[in-house]
C-alpha cells in the first residue's frame, strides 16, 4: 500500500508498507511513470504476503542460497532454512523503474548481515524474479544473462 507519495519532473518519492516484513520502506521512482503503474508494482510487493505465492517461494530460495554462498561461516551453529534467512533481511526501498517493455519491474533494496557493504537486491519483472544478490542497481528489464553474482541462476 502506498503509505505516501511526491511526484516531480523526475519521477516520485514516498513509502510504501511491505507487508511481508511488516514494515514502511522508502519509495523511488525513477522518470516518468503513470501512477497506475506504480500502483501495479506495489499491488506485487503485497502480494508477497502470501508467502506460498510461486514468486515468494523464489524469492525466498534464491536469497537463502545468496546466504549461503556468502554468511554461512557467520552462523556456524546450524544451517538456516529458506524461511529463517528472510527474517535475517530488512527491506529498504522499492525502486520502480519506467516501462521498457510489456508489464512491470521494480527492485527491492535490503539491508542484511552477510553483506553490509552492498546489501542485497532482488528484481522482479511480470511476476518472475530476474535477480537475487548483491544490490547494484540491476534494471530489471535487462536480460538477466548480464547480471554479476546472480542467484537466480541455480534454480
Amino acid at each position: 500500500m502506498i503509505v505516501d507519495i511526491e511526484w516531480s519532473d523526475e519521477g516520485a518519492e514516498g513509502h510504501v508498507t511491505f507487508p511481508w516484513f511488516k514494515t514502511d520502506i522508502e519509495l523511488l521512482v525513477s522518470g516518468e511513470v503513470e501512477p497506475a503503474y506504480v500502483e501495479e508494482c506495489v499491488k506485487v510487493l503485497d502480494s508477497l504476503s502470501i508467502t506460498s505465492s510461486h514468486l515468494a517461494l523464489d524469492l525466498m530460495a534464491a536469497t537463502w542460497r545468496y546466504w549461503h554462498s556468502r554468511a554461512r561461516g557467520l552462523f556456524r551453529k546450524r544451517d538456516l532454512q529458506p524461511h529463517e534467512v528472510i527474517k535475517q533481511v530488512q527491506p529498504t526501498c522499492l525502486v520502480v523503474i519506467p516501462p521498457a517493455g510489456e508489464g512491470y519491474a521494480f527492485s527491492v533494496e535490503f539491508n542484511c548481515d552477510w553483506e553490509k557493504e552492498h546489501g542485497m537486491g532482488w528484481c522482479v519483472r511480470n511476476d518472475e524474479m530476474v535477480y537475487v544478490g548483491p544490490f547494484e542497481d540491476n534494471d530489471p528489464w535487462d536480460d538477466s544473462d548480464t547480471f554479476d553474482r546472480n542467484f537466480v541462476a541455480f534454480t
